[in-house]
């Protein structure tokens, strides 16, 4: 028998990650990008489509407005 716990040999499941998304107003035109919020701020992940912002806005109750 191990002299450990049932607990401590239970795997423990991963914190699902949390995005941001964030759309830039450029000289060249808008800009989307991904970013993961981590303990430390913000992580950039990469550049995402109009297309793919939109749809992600339109998940959360639409476009936020100012």
């Amino acid at each position: 028998m191990s002299p450990k716990s049932d607990a401590d040999t239970s795997p423990s499941l991963p914190t699902p990650k949390e995005y941001v998304y964030v759309e830039l107003s450029t000289p060249q035109g808008k800009k989307y990008q991904k970013f993961e919020v981590t303990d430390k701020g913000n992580k950039y992940v990469g550049d995402i489509s109009a297309e793919e912002y939109q749809q992600l806005q339109d998940a959360k109750g639409g476009k936020p407005t100012k």
